[in-house]
């Protein structure tokens, strides 16, 4: 029974509950534990804070004013000034400086992050160990700074800030984080309390410290205690209205089999990471009977080339190889035809979000040309949610998300807008033809997504999620280049459902005559709206309840018109074509406020494609304009890692009130002894 994994939320947002979890004891995965059901741990191995290797402290006496350090990192020493230490090193009150930093930590995170203060009431810690743990300890490879903040965008803590946390843990950056660390002050060692010093705070000698080593710190043994008892023993048993189908399918030919012979019950649900009960945990399980493990099934997992002879024809989706899809219309060019065949792979349905992140990211020297295309996939991809869900979660569950829940999945829109085609399998039609995302959507019944195959577009970087290689400015002579982009906005650039999400596509063959596309999450179309619309004006579609919506062909013939004919002053000018967008969205959205004003969601969808225009299209705008509008928010927010200063105002005649000391419960809340009140029965229990 594991007291120091913490229950915070429940739904897989704030990481408390992070452990990990792996197939071979050697490579750890953080995920969420309040998300996991037992019956998806089958041949897993599962590893909590009180799992991970003893913590080893890491003290020596330096040379230093017999100050106590940490081994290999820098010294301090004790300040000169016998008045108020201002901790400021320009100042001059101080000594000089003894030793640089070291390049990188060392120290185990559990200490890193005590003494770095990045606990204080402690109750997030151990999450925030084990979301890191794996990827600064126990794997080999650099990591930036950003790929250090990416760690903990699964985890929230409600008292420190978040600057302390990073402050410590960036340094297991490749580089360190020295610059950080000159405007962060050092801390007083007091062997007494158990206070520590902190790691390579080494440019502000403003404190007096104690010329004793510090002792390691001792652990206390909570279980002396008779009235400290882990409340998780007395869990009432009682029985589920759910079980698990065993043995769980080890492969498509198998689940396909037990699907058709009714093996499972009528009221039976795939389950690859459960991460949707965080979403819809009242819709998610109910009326179920039967569970069925998928997880284990290795083909849905794979990331594969499509065969080049078989390269699909995005907007045709008939099935047929490319060699025999000459009598069909299609809308690139020959030249950008030539360039993708062999380019297209087959995303397995079992894939997980993280896991797609990872390989587009990669440098695959066959797709050397379409990296920005890529890269700009995987900006988006590594948005969604946290790292501990994007860790579980899979492509084919998010997508069922969006068709069974109307989610505003980011996964379908950057997969739609991107022109892919979904494989799905039916016991109805027993038919496995690559679609595309507006018939997987009218599609009814019982269905197995199998893949998701992707075009890897060579001249489709993104500029409004900061692709590197865009053209500077589309205009009508540019307007035949392939061009992709997709944006989100959120309450958070992490971790928070999106208020509106977005993807378009420029197919790039002027003698097509629809072109240009694209899609929106989180419109919430009403089909009973819909319908009336049908009926009464005959200018938009009539499609099934769903949070995503594609711009009708009306509008998108006349933005590809102007775009052709270089936005010429005589024709639909770009506000007039917006007026019509938004027009056309308010009429099919939903009222429902769940997500946001659907007035607000309505407008802030169409300046997205505004400003698809202006940056891709050629729109007319000031390049003044042009160029503000080419970096996102996010893109600004990322472009360095945060950082941060602190400074302490220590009055040594009043020591030891005003010195930063670390607490001595800080070790015992990043490591996962501390005991809440959560853990504790009450009396006579």
């Amino acid at each position: 029974i594991s007291a120091g994994t913490k229950l915070g939320c429940g739904q897989g947002g704030c990481g408390a509950c992070t452990v990990h979890i792996s197939d071979d004891e050697k490579t750890w995965t953080p995920i969420n534990s309040c998300l996991r059901p037992i019956g998806l741990l089958n041949n897993k191995y599962v590893r909590t804070i009180e799992g991970l290797p003893e913590l080893k402290l890491s003290y020596e006496k330096t040379e230093t004013s017999g100050a106590s350090s940490h081994a290999g990192t820098a010294h301090v020493h004790a300040c000169a000034n016998n008045g108020i230490c201002r901790g400021c090193p320009m100042e001059g009150e101080c000594g000089p400086v003894h030793d640089q930093p070291p390049a990188k930590s060392t120290l185990d995170p559990r200490q890193t992050l005590a003494e770095f203060n990045g606990s204080q009431c402690g109750f997030c810690s151990p999450g925030m160990i084990m979301a890191s743990y794996p990827h600064v300890k126990e794997r080999e490879g650099d990591l930036s700074p950003l790929d250090i903040e990416d760690l903990f965008s699964g985890n929230i803590c409600r008292c420190t800030g978040y600057r302390s946390i990073l402050c410590g843990m960036k340094t297991y950056a490749k580089d360190g984080n020295a610059e950080e660390l000159r405007n962060t002050p050092p801390y007083v060692l007091d062997e007494a309390n158990n206070y520590a010093n902190n790691p390579a705070r080494w440019n502000h000698p403003n404190v007096t410290v104690s010329a004793v080593p510090i002792k390691p710190y001792e652990h206390r043994d909570y279980k002396h205690h008779d009235a400290i008892r882990p409340a998780a023993i007395a869990a009432p048993s009682r029985p589920s209205p759910h079980r698990w189908h065993t043995p769980s399918p080890t492969s498509v030919a198998m689940l396909k089999r037990d699907i058709a012979t009714g093996s499972y019950s009528t009221n039976y649900k795939l389950v690859y990471g459960n991460t949707s009960y965080g979403v819809y945990p009242q819709f998610e399980w109910a009326n179920v009977g039967v569970f069925v493990d998928i997880s284990g099934i290795s083909e849905l997992t794979n990331i594969d080339p499509y065969p080049p002879n078989e390269w699909l024809n995005p907007w045709s989706f008939k099935g047929t190889p490319w060699k025999d899809q000459g009598a069909v219309k299609h809308p690139l060019s020959p030249a950008t035809r030539a360039k993708q065949v062999g380019r297209q792979v087959s995303i397995g349905a079992g894939v997980t979000i993280q896991k797609l992140v990872k390989w587009l990211e990669a440098d695959h020297d066959e797709y050397r040309a379409a990296r920005p295309f890529m890269r700009a996939c995987a900006q988006h991809f590594k948005r969604i949610a946290g790292h501990q869900v994007r860790n579980a979660g899979s492509i084919g569950g998010s997508l069922m998300m969006a068709k069974q829940w109307n989610f505003p999945s980011d996964t379908w829109t950057v997969l739609d807008g991107a022109q892919c085609a979904v494989t799905w399998w039916s016991p109805q039609s027993n038919d496995e033809t690559p679609r595309s995302f507006e018939e997987f959507q009218n599609a009814t019944g019982e269905l197995v997504v199998l893949n998701v195959i992707l075009t890897l577009w060579e001249d489709a970087p993104s500029e409004l999620e900061g692709a590197s290689s865009s053209p500077s400015k589309a205009g009508a002579g540019q307007a035949a280049s392939v061009c992709f982009a997709s944006a989100r906005v959120a309450q958070r650039l992490q971790n928070a459902h999106p208020l509106v999400n977005f993807a378009a596509f420029n197919h790039g063959n002027p003698d097509w005559e629809n072109s240009f596309s694209c899609v929106w999450g989180n419109i919430d179309v009403c089909n009973k709206k819909s319908q009336e619309n049908q009926n009464a004006e005959s200018r938009w579609p009539t499609i099934p309840n769903t949070s995503h919506y594609r711009l009708s062909k009306g509008p998108s013939s006349r933005i590809w018109a102007a775009t052709l004919a270089g936005w010429p002053a005589d024709g639909d000018t770009l506000d007039t074509l917006m007026e019509q967008v938004e027009e056309e969205l308010r009429n099919m959205a939903a009222t429902a406020e769940e997500q946001g004003d659907p007035v607000v969601r309505c407008r802030v969808a169409t300046n997205l494609l505004r400003k698809y225009c202006i940056v891709n299209l050629g729109a007319p705008s000031s390049e003044e304009a042009t160029n503000s509008l080419r970096q996102t928010i996010y893109q600004a927010r990322t472009a360095t890692p945060s950082s941060g200063s602190q400074m302490f105002m220590v009055n040594t005649a009043e020591e030891p009130v005003s010195e930063p000391f670390i607490k001595a419960s800080a070790i015992g809340q990043t490591t996962g002894e501390a005991i809440y009140t959560q853990s504790i029965l009450p009396p006579n229990t």
